[in-house]
């Protein structure tokens, strides 16, 4: 067999007439373009440069052909330059094409029907005439013949959002790269065996790979390059089938958005898709580089170098009589293999295909309708095609249902024979009724791994496990349930969720056993039913038939998220990969939707109302060893796992050779519980705690009868860092949070135990609940957490760029950035009631609102170029920033009304993350990968902090605690806006009124929701959750001291254990009403909101004309405005009146268009 690359084969470039394409005449470039903003209006071609990459890199400007043109956004491209067939995805049809391009006429024949809006990548083997793609939200990495005849799915399992995709015939190899949350590059044989990882983060670090798209081979040097879009970088791997080795191509030119990419002998090739251009990049020096544009307001995507050199004839296996094969011959480097098509088997011969007599064929939904149990593709929805919904069972009222995928056998509650009924799926006539005499059975769910059905019983009102077989049953979850619901279990993680729909509904989980029960979600629940769960992004996901909307959060009840809203009633749900499928019987219809792009997709009717479904999916039963394996883990009865060992339950009957054998757990947050002791009943157990956790209990664990240990082990292990003065910091190639104590010269950092980051970027802390709030630029997310690590939750999403962050602690609100559109970093003044912001457009600038948007104005333009970080500076009443463009640090003095250089940063630093703290100034530097400190008066003393251990440090948050004399012990809160905010713990039971605010207006700014149920916050206002008062201290700058020295004086005089005391404290509690509304009146500019009980205030964006909003520290639901008219109003969504929205609009506020793409090649990106 030839190595390919090894014919000696010359370029000729010759004029053809245009859009024609002769084989002996035509090497160049095929790439695709797409009219941007991509709508179903969007105009895709397939564009050709001709010529090799020399001709092609000295003709930039000459204009490409346009062979094929279309309003179906084609996606990836690739070719067979013998047989002249031209391949490409499309998102538009949702569909693979093929054309011949010998003909000129270019007549596309589509091969396959059924792919999502994101086939991403596409590549020909043209030695064996296969093509493969990728479908990032099917998961599934597809092949077929070039007929389309016999579509196979290659790859199905541990595949989380496949793109770029390569064939190398010769070696019998598959590449492809994986852009999900653990991204990495894999390589297997042509027909899916033999999977390896070749590059992650895990395995090569973080700078190794971040987000890689397209991918192409040197098959003359067997070097695999790719695009990451994430490190802006070409990168590659060399094999040799033992080592691998990874080089940095390229990281100095300003990708915007990297798609695609291709190669010739001298020259790579990459669709940079926002900046609309394709770049031409020497490969002996790759500071030469030109770019072909694809016009105003074009991008591009997929691209491939057409050149016989690409291709050279060789012959396979499968060349001779298609390998012997029935239907499709993948060649592999020991021969070849036989595939069939999804509704066909192997048979043992390895050559023939028999149509499959399972009445399952590859991955289905089953949904049932009042006669019978029915079949559907779960690509129905994406397919041009007619779709037939099957009957596979019959004379069956199924109200819910589940499977065993390795037995073929289907469990379901059939309401005529009120029975539970195992159905064998190979054959579809064996029925057995495993337990009979049950009504009112809503949920049913298999542990298969250990062969255990759970169902809820709305009549009996309780949950009850029993063996597969119906011999023995037990109820496991009988107290505290009203109308248990939706059921669904986790046998790997031993866990079991449901849904309550009674007096208070609720969404809960526990063990296996019915114990360790936890309450995930409750608030505005109204009547949660159906529950299922997706084992790849680990979420739980319900309906709340109440309210037409399906939710989800992770297992933990963090993170909850309306998924999906109904305009009637929702009965079933099921997931399958990155979608959500549904049924709503007063419809007959069964919809689908991608939750990857958040986009409806389609929706099939039946006849009649469908109920129940599921997805049946070979990928979501994993099979694993646990301790009900051998000799039923010694249970007379039912086996349960637990993480401890088997735990063994008694059935109903009296059995006296039945013993029940409970465990306590062995999980411990932050620690671990001795393996080598028996966790029973009435035992001991040793724990340790990890390290930087110390213990708050000083003896070992002892398990009760109940199966439960005799200490609370979410508070066992607690996080051993100080928490009276430190810093935090983010870093978002690492995506963690460091945290560095600054209460002494030794500077260790520790990081935090916060799970699930991506790109995290700006950083704050709420030191009232003790929680973290970071963004997630990258997961486009709202975030905070308990510093240990628990209580995560996700308090926004959908935010495009979320960049900065700021905490409102007196209103308990918190306010973003979304650098989408220009602005960066955010602070806020609670003490004059201001906000603060970086903008980065093309008049950078640094701008000052109050607190709900109005009296903006700009404070400075002159000489930015890019302003990242604000640090405010309550003691000398100054705003710091830093530039990473002109590489300064300057503040302005409010006092003055005046700018001031503080520092002239020298060699080729990043500034990015600001604080100011006591004298000194902090701030992160990319090049330096280490914080670095300054006096904040002189700029002198320039030093790093602790050691350079960072990747990309970016926002950065400081705090300090601090005693006051007059005071009872008190917290000072120094952050990136070094806010000096004294939070003095009380014992007082109820809340002042809000005329107690200190020296600011009540009434005319917003009012907040409260957080824990405590009452309504104000402006700067004595009560807060947690019984919690905050004043301001008297280290306070002058203009505000008129407010806070007589007021913090007159409070440290109140004894509130005495009844005299609270007298004096109401008599001068009334006095200063009536002093500071005197004021308020002819001090304070009157505010333009006067509407209380609102809760989300802004932030602007210019382009678009409207605000990005807060919410307030509950994470309260954000929505979009709309476009609005000047001036500054507010207005009301009557159908969101329930969640207090408000939208706000700047006055005058001009609108700033970009208009071309020089701004992306000077910006950049995380």
């Amino acid at each position: 067999m030839p190595y390919i690359g090894e014919a000696d084969i010359s370029y000729f470039v010759e004029e053809d007439s245009e859009g024609s394409f002769s084989q002996s005449t035509n090497t160049g470039l095929l790439w695709l373009s797409v009219d941007t903003p991509i709508s179903s209006s969007s105009v895709s071609g397939v564009r050709f440069s001709r010529g090799p990459g020399q001709a092609i890199y000295d003709n930039v400007t000459s204009p490409p052909t346009t062979l094929i043109s279309g309003t179906s956004v084609k996606v990836s491209i690739n070719y067979d330059y013998e047989d002249q067939l031209l391949f490409w995805t499309e998102t538009t049809t949702r569909s693979v094409y093929r054309t011949e391009l010998q003909s000129g006429n270019y007549v596309s024949t589509p091969i396959y029907s059924g792919t999502s809006s994101q086939a991403e990548g596409l590549a020909v083997d043209w030695v064996s005439k296969n093509v493969y793609w990728t479908d990032a939200a099917y998961n599934w990495i597809m092949v077929s013949e070039y007929s389309g005849a016999y579509a196979h799915q290659l790859v199905l399992t541990d595949i989380d959002r496949p793109r770029g995709i390569a064939v190398h015939p010769s070696r019998g190899l598959l590449f492809w790269s994986d852009v999900g949350t653990s991204p990495r590059i894999e390589m297997a044989n042509l027909d899916g065996t033999g999977r390896q990882i070749l590059v992650s983060k895990e395995r090569n670090g973080v700078q190794s790979i971040k987000s890689p798209n397209g991918i192409t081979i040197d098959y003359n040097s067997n070097r695999l390059y790719w695009v990451d879009q994430g490190l802006k970088s070409i990168k590659s791997i060399s094999w040799n089938g033992v080592n691998y080795i990874i080089s940095m191509i390229l990281t100095e030119i300003n990708f915007v958005f990297p798609f695609d990419i291709t190669l010739d002998e001298n020259y790579f090739f990459v669709s940079d898709h926002l900046s609309g251009v394709v770049w031409i990049i020497s490969r002996s020096n790759t500071s030469n580089r030109r770019a072909i544009s694809a016009g105003s307001n074009t991008g591009t995507l997929g691209i491939t170098y057409y050149s016989p050199l690409r291709q050279a004839h060789m012959t396979s296996t499968c060349s001779d009589n298609n390998g012997l094969c029935d239907q499709m011959c993948v060649g592999v480097a020991s021969g070849r293999t036989c595939l069939c098509a999804k509704d066909h088997v192997l048979n043992a011969d390895g050559r023939t295909c028999d149509r499959n007599t399972h009445m399952i064929t590859g991955h289905q939904l089953l949904f049932a309708i009042a006669n019978g149990v029915y079949k559907l593709p779960v690509n129905f929805g994406h397919s041009q095609q007619s779709q037939n919904i099957t009957q596979i069972i019959y004379n069956m009222n199924v109200f819910t249902m589940d499977y065993v995928y390795e037995y073929d056998m289907l469990y379901a509650y059939d309401d005529n024979s009120k029975s539970i009924v195992r159905t064998d799926l190979r054959e579809g006539t064996t029925r057995t009724a495993i337990i009979t005499g049950v009504n009112n059975i809503q949920g049913i769910t298999i542990d298969w791994l250990a062969n255990n059905i759970y169902y809820s019983d709305s009549e009996n009102i309780a949950i009850y496990v029993c063996t597969t077989d119906g011999r023995f049953c037990s109820p496991i979850i009988s107290d505290n349930i009203q109308q248990p619901r939706g059921i669904a279990v986790h046998p790997e993680k031993k866990y079991l969720f449901w849904a309550d729909s009674g007096s208070v509904p609720r969404i809960e989980r526990s063990g296996l056993s019915g114990r360790q029960r936890k309450n995930l979600a409750s608030a505005g629940l109204v009547r949660p039913t159906s529950v299922t769960i997706d084992f790849s992004k680990q979420r739980v996901y319900w309906v709340d038939s109440g309210q037409f909307v399906v939710f989800s959060s992770d297992y933990d009840g963090n993170g909850k998220q309306s998924v999906y809203g109904a305009n009637s009633d929702v009965a079933g749900i099921a997931i399958f990969q990155d979608h959500l499928y549904w049924t709503q019987p007063r419809h007959n219809a069964i919809g689908q939707k991608d939750l990857v792009n958040n986009n409806y997709v389609n929706a099939v009717f039946a006849w009649a109302s469908p109920t129940t479904i599921i997805a049946y999916d070979a990928t979501k039963q994993k099979q694993s060893p646990g301790p009900c394996d051998m000799d039923n883990g010694g249970c007379a009865e039912i086996c349960i796992p637990s993480t401890g060992g088997a735990e063994c339950l008694c059935g109903q009957k009296a059995n006296t050779t039945c013993t029940q054998v409970l465990r306590c757990p062995v999980y411990l947050r932050h620690g671990s519980i001795s393996e080598a002791c028996d966790n029973t009943q009435g035992n001991n157990c040793p724990f340790q705690c990890d390290n930087e956790f110390s213990a708050t209990l000083q003896r070992d664990l002892r398990c009760l009868d109940t199966g439960e240990w005799d200490a609370d082990m979410n508070t066992l292990c607690r996080l051993d860092i100080d928490m009276e003065h430190f810093m935090l910091v983010a870093d978002s190639l690492l995506a963690t949070i460091f945290h560095l104590s600054l209460s002494s010269t030794h500077y260790e950092y520790a990081v935090l135990p916060i799970t699930g980051m991506s790109n995290p970027v700006a950083v704050d802390y709420d030191p009232l609940d003790e929680k973290v709030y970071w963004t997630d630029v990258n997961l486009h997310t709202i975030n905070r957490a308990a510093v240990d690590g628990s209580d995560k939750e996700v308090i926004a999403e959908g935010v495009q760029v979320p960049d900065g962050i700021a905490l409102d602690l007196s209103h308990r609100r918190v306010y973003w950035t979304d650098a989408e559109t220009d602005p960066r970093e955010i602070t806020v003044d609670e003490i004059k009631g201001h906000i603060y912001w970086s903008d980065w457009g093309t008049l950078p600038k640094i701008e000052q609102s109050d607190l709900d948007g109005g009296d903006r104005m700009i404070l400075v333009s002159d000489g930015l170029g890019w302003p990242n970080s604000l640090a405010l500076d309550v003691t000398d009443d100054r705003l710091y920033w830093c530039d990473a463009l002109v590489d300064k640090i300057e503040y302005y003095n409010f006092k003055t009304g005046s700018r001031h250089l503080l520092l002239q940063l020298s060699g080729t630093p990043h500034p990015f993350g600001i604080a100011v703290v006591d004298r000194n100034i902090y701030w992160t530097d990319w090049t330096k990968r280490q914080l670095q400190r300054a006096d904040k008066h002189t700029g002198l003393n320039i030093g790093g902090v602790g050691y350079a251990i960072f990747e990309k440090p970016m926002g950065v948050h400081t705090f300090k605690k601090q005693i006051s004399s007059t005071l009872p012990a008190t917290t000072a809160r120094t952050t990136t806006a070094t806010r000096t905010t004294t939070i003095t713990s009380t014992t007082q039971t109820s809340s002042p009124t809000p005329e107690a605010s200190l020296g600011l207006k009540t009434d005319a700014l917003i009012p907040s929701k409260p957080i824990s149920n405590a009452p309504p916050t104000y402006i700067i206002r004595t009560a807060l959750a947690k019984q919690t008062t905050l004043t301001w201290n008297q280290s306070m700058p002058t203009s505000a001291s008129n407010f806070t020295s007589g007021i913090v004086t007159d409070y440290n005089q109140w004894n509130l254990s005495t009844i005299s005391g609270i007298v004096t404290g109401v008599v001068i509690f009334i006095v200063l009403i009536v002093v500071l509304t005197l004021v308020l009146i002819t001090v304070y500019r009157r505010r333009r909101i006067q509407r209380p009980n609102i809760i989300n205030t802004g932030f602007f964006q210019e382009r678009e004309h409207f605000m990005k909003y807060s919410t307030d520290l509950d994470g309260v639901e954000v929505v979009p405005s709309a476009p609005p008219a000047p001036p500054i109003a507010v207005t009301r969504d009557s159908a969101l009146d329930s969640l207090e929205h408000i939208y706000l609009t700047p006055q005058n506020a001009p609108e700033r268009q970009i208009s071309d793409s020089s701004i992306y090649n000077t910006i950049p990106d995380y």
